[in-house]
C-alpha cells in the first residue's frame, strides 16, 4: 500500500536554551522515519539543492528513498526553529523550488504537507490519489522579505476531496475563522472532509468524523525533541485509515508513533514496531467520545 508525503525537505537550524544546532527538518524527513514501525515504506516527493549533505541522502538511500529525481539548482529550503520562546519562533532562510503536479502519484496515499506554499491551491483541484490527506501549514503561512512568518486565512473550494486534514490548535482558525475548537472542526467537516484533527500539543487531538469525536490522548514520555511530532501523527493516521483500520485504533496508533519520535533529536525513531503497538493498545483504551 504506497504512501507518498508530499513537502519540502527543509535544513533546520534549531535554537534551546542549551545550544543552537543544525538537523535535518521538513515533513517528509519525519514521515519517512515511520516506516519501519508500521512496516511500510513512506515515498516523498520533495525538492532539495545542491547544498543538501550527502550524510541526509545517505540517509534517506537507507529509507528506500532515491532523492536524484527532486534534486535542482535552488538552494534547499531552511528554516530556522526558536524553542527559547513560545510558541516557537519560526523564520526561513532560503526556499527551494516548487513541486509539480504532476509529481504527485495518482494511487494510494498521498499527504500533502508544505511548509512554504511549495505547492498551490489548483493542487487540490488536480490530483486525485485512492486517499488524500492535508495539512495546510505552509499555505497559512507569509513568508516576510526578512525571512519572518505570520498566518493569514486561507481556504479552497476544494476542500471536499480531502479525506483528512490535520491542522494545529494555532492554524486552525486560519481556515474557519471560528476560534471555538468544536465548532472550528464542525466547519471544517462541513467543507466535505471525511475526517477532521486539531492537534493540541501535549493536550492530545480533537478528532472528527461523520460518525464520531474522539479526544486522543498523548502517550506520556520524555520529550527530547518535539520537532516533527505532528508530521509522524500525520503520517500514521494517513496510512491506518488509508488501510482501512477503525478510527479509534488509528488516532491511538497514530498518538503512539507520534510519542517516538519527541524521543529522539530530529527525524529519527529508536522504538520497534512492537512497542509502539504495546503503547497503542495502552492509548486506545483512553481514548474518550466527546
Amino acid at each position: 500500500m504506497n504512501t507518498t508525503a508530499v513537502g519540502h525537505v527543509a535544513l533546520d537550524t534549531v535554537i534551546t536554551v542549551e545550544r543552537r544546532l543544525e538537523q535535518l527538518g521538513g515533513p517528509p524527513s519525519f514521515m519517512s522515519a515511520i516506516g519501519d514501525v508500521i512496516g511500510s515504506r513512506v515515498d516523498i516527493v520533495t525538492r532539495i539543492g545542491p547544498d543538501f549533505p550527502w550524510a541526509h541522502r545517505e540517509l534517506f538511500k537507507e529509507r528506500g528513498i532515491d532523492l536524484a529525481s527532486w534534486t535542482c539548482e535552488s538552494p534547499t529550503t531552511r528554516f530556522i526553529l526558536d524553542y527559547t520562546v513560545q510558541p516557537r519562533g519560526l523564520a526561513v532562510g532560503a526556499i527551494c523550488d516548487g513541486i509539480e503536479t504532476t509529481d504527485i502519484p495518482d494511487s494510494g496515499c498521498v499527504i500533502l504537507s508544505p511548509i512554504v506554499g511549495e505547492i498551490t491551491k489548483s493542487f487540490l483541484g488536480s490530483v486525485e490519489p485512492e486517499f488524500l490527506a492535508l495539512d495546510p501549514q505552509g499555505l497559512v503561512r507569509k513568508i516576510h522579505d526578512d525571512g519572518s512568518i505570520t498566518l493569514e486565512p486561507w481556504g479552497s473550494t476544494y476542500l471536499g476531496r480531502v479525506d483528512l486534514l490535520k491542522t494545529s490548535i494555532r492554524e486552525h482558525f486560519y481556515l474557519t475563522g471560528e476560534p471555538d475548537l468544536l465548532r472550528s472542526l464542525g466547519k471544517i467537516m462541513e467543507k466535505g472532509v471525511d475526517v477532521a484533527v486539531i492537534t493540541l500539543g501535549d493536550g492530545g487531538s480533537l478528532v472528527q468524523s461523520t460518525d464520531a469525536r474522539l479526544k486522543v490522548p498523548i502517550y506520556h514520555t520524555e520529550s527530547i525533541d518535539s520537532t516533527g511530532t505532528g508530521d509522524c501523527f500525520l503520517a500514521a493516521l494517513s496510512y491506518s485509515l488509508y488501510k482501512g483500520e477503525p478510527l479509534p485504533w488509528s488516532c491511538a496508533l497514530a498518538s503512539a508513533v507520534a510519542s517516538s519520535i519527541v524521543e529522539t533529536r530530529g527525524p529519527f525513531i529508536k522504538l520497534s514496531g512492537t512497542a509502539v503497538t504495546e503503547r497503542a493498545e495502552n492509548l486506545h483504551e483512553k481514548i474518550q467520545l466527546i
